[in-house]
């Protein structure tokens, strides 16, 4: 009994075991990081280093003062910057009003402060000033503009290439770096990095959330809280889609992810707080659900993406005992990764680390590249799946 007994505890370890996965690389240095990508740079092409980091620096006084360390791709730091340029003992605010907006690429940079943005490149190089806010994105600068709805897109030179309703340059997405799917007030709208309108519309009275671009460049899928959109920008046609009531949420958070062939879009909704519910529906070309829409134990959602005809949710493993508050970020810890089959089934992982809510991924086939934007954190794991 006592054998049988040590056995099935035995059997259960290693089914633990083997649902938790420990990071293949993991460092606390970005320099460290590009190092090692530079190493492995053949094998992992989709990886990208880090090329600028945004952070704090203090003076002997106390001030505290946001600043961005630019890298190299192997990793040593090539210059540091701080914003204001210099020290000024006599204010008598102890903290800046600056912040930093990195792009995932690490190619633009903009640093917004009382006196409007400066842009610069991945060299620490300053392209632009602009009185008003900008926002880096896909190689192109958006700013609304003053006093109207509409938005600007700047090129690298500041010199403004057209207009557009005003849109959430946050929920965007590009196809292949030539078209750009927006939300705007009015739907949606599809430009070209000429800022030029290809497609505007709307299928819904609520304000759309997120708008995606296919793979394949045929298809715009439009995202509410309640429903999905596909918009054909070639043959003009349109679907709607409701989720099923079971799997309605109030005012969620959205990832949505096309598969590689464009026939399937995964739409993944987040309730807010520790205890706010993760719904996953998987929706076909034509319009109609593969399945039910499914309930997780996810977590908070970090990114959602396909490993073949299986789509992956990476999000932070919620922590009970932990304190958690809608004005503060989640704390650092694992993820929980979540694989859905094409026929609905779900297995789950838990991987190691110290993750955070301003991870930036990178994916190749299996393996994943989670890199803090701002901290030195970066860890690669490998999903154990076909």
């Amino acid at each position: 009994m006592k054998s049988l007994l040590t056995l099935v505890m035995s059997l259960c370890a290693c089914a633990v075991a083997a649902d938790t996965i420990k990071p293949l690389f993991e460092t606390d240095s970005v320099a460290v990081y590009n190092r090692w990508l530079w190493r492995h740079r053949e094998e992992y092409p989709n990886f990208r280093p880090v090329r600028a980091l945004a952070g704090e620096k203090r003076s002997n006084s106390g001030w505290v003062r946001e600043t961005v360390v630019f890298l190299t791709d192997s990793g040593p730091e090539l210059m540091r910057y701080v914003y204001p340029d210099s020290w000024d003992d006599r204010r008598l605010v102890r903290r800046q009003v600056v912040s930093i907006s990195v792009t995932e690429d690490g190619n633009h940079i903009a640093v917004h402060h009382r006196g409007g943005t400066t842009a610069y490149d991945r060299s620490g190089r300053q392209l632009f000033q602009s009185r008003r806010d900008i926002v880096p994105r896909f190689g192109l600068w958006f700013r609304d503009a003053r006093g109207s709805d509409s938005t600007h897109v700047l090129d690298n030179s500041g010199k403004v290439l057209g207009v557009l309703p005003r849109i959430s340059i946050w929920y965007t997405n590009s196809f292949k770096d030539s078209l750009i799917a927006a939300v705007s007030d009015s739907g949606v709208v599809v430009f070209d990095r000429g800022a030029k309108v290809r497609w505007q519309g709307s299928m819904f009275r609520s304000t759309p959330r997120v708008a995606t671009i296919s793979p394949d460049g045929q298809r715009v899928a439009i995202v509410t809280g309640d429903s999905v959109g596909l918009h054909d920008l070639t043959a003009s046609r349109d679907l709607v889609l409701g989720f099923d009531s079971a799997g309605t949420l109030p005012n969620p958070s959205i990832l949505t992810a096309w598969s590689s062939d464009s026939r399937r879009i995964a739409v993944c909704r987040v309730g807010s707080g520790p205890t706010g519910s993760t719904m996953l529906s998987i929706i076909t070309g034509d319009g109609e659900p593969a399945f039910p829409s499914l309930r997780l134990e996810a977590g908070s959602g970090v990114n959602l993406s396909w490993t073949g005809d299986t789509a992956v949710l990476i999000a932070l493993a919620r922590v009970p005992d932990r304190a958690f508050s809608s004005d503060k970020l989640p704390p650092l810890g694992p993820y929980r990764v979540t694989a859905v089959t094409p026929s609905g089934g779900v297995r789950t992982w838990t991987v190691k680390g110290r993750f955070g809510s301003d991870d930036i991924l990178y994916q190749q086939g299996r393996r994943f590249a989670a890199v803090g934007r701002y901290r030195g954190y970066a860890a690669v794991f490998q999903l154990p799946m076909q």
